[in-house]
């Protein structure tokens, strides 16, 4: 039983009264409009381990940290970075806004058992010319096929599964009330194909690294923060950044 239904019982009234009587206090006492429009930025790039070490000081340092953005947007330009995503995001104070880049990589997870080529995909016979009296077109027939190599075996997939590649992001703002603090409840994930491993002779697995940092945290209206630094995985001297700006403006 809702709470309405509830209610009714409890006071002995109907339940179409007490639902008028909610929307009527609704109406006289609407939900207060939200005060900012809030502008999320994510600046996520994978660079080396020396340079990301060298930027680290000024990305902690909110009076040097626009100065390591420019020489961050710098090395994407010429190639000594990688822009993995640059989502911007509009939301309103306190409302969920989410972006998304995927690629959807869909693999095999379950397989028949070994079986030879020639059984799967049956060898075509190869079609020769064959000998034909002066003055009459070219025929062909076929001519027996090679034997199948007995080594070759394939397994046949059965079954199949899809991982999401890219990165994702989940952001809501809350403006405090002076307007110069902006309270992020974010949370990025990176999903990265690193390689394909092979099992068997023929079965191959993807391996997946993923990189995830949600947390809240309050940043200055309209100011690059540094949100997360990860060593990525299986990758030599590969390091993922992630820089976030969040601008919020008066909804007038």
């Amino acid at each position: 039983m809702n709470t309405p239904s509830r209610l009714a019982a409890a006071l002995g009234i109907s339940t179409l009264f007490v639902l008028s009587a909610v929307a009527d206090d609704q109406a006289q006492h609407p939900a207060p409009a939200p005060q900012y429009a809030v502008r999320v930025e994510l600046l996520v790039v994978d660079l080396s381990q020396a340079k990301a070490l060298a930027l680290l000081p000024a990305l902690r340092d909110p009076a040097k940290i626009d100065g390591a953005v420019d020489q961050i947007m710098a090395a994407i330009d010429q190639k000594e970075a990688t822009l993995v995503g640059y989502p911007i995001l509009q939301a309103v104070d306190g409302e969920e806004a989410s972006s998304s880049q995927i690629l959807e990589k869909r693999y095999p997870t379950e397989f028949d058992p070994p079986v030879e080529i020639a059984k799967v995909l049956p060898v075509p016979p190869r079609m020769v010319n064959a000998p034909v009296a002066p003055g009459s077109p070219p025929e062909t027939v076929p001519q027996t096929p090679l034997p199948p190599n007995p080594l070759h075996l394939v397994s046949l997939p059965t079954s199949f599964e899809t991982r999401n590649i890219g990165l994702i992001v989940i952001v809501t703002p809350h403006v405090l009330s002076d307007g110069n603090w902006i309270l992020l409840d974010i949370e990025p994930s990176s999903v990265i194909l690193q390689r394909f491993e092979i099992f068997v002779t023929d079965i191959t697995q993807p391996q997946f690294v993923t990189l995830g940092s949600p947390t809240k945290m309050a940043v200055r209206n309209g100011e690059h923060t540094l949100l997360a630094v990860h060593k990525i995985p299986g990758a030599d001297n590969q390091v993922e950044v992630e820089i976030v700006q969040a601008t919020a403006t008066p909804i007038k």
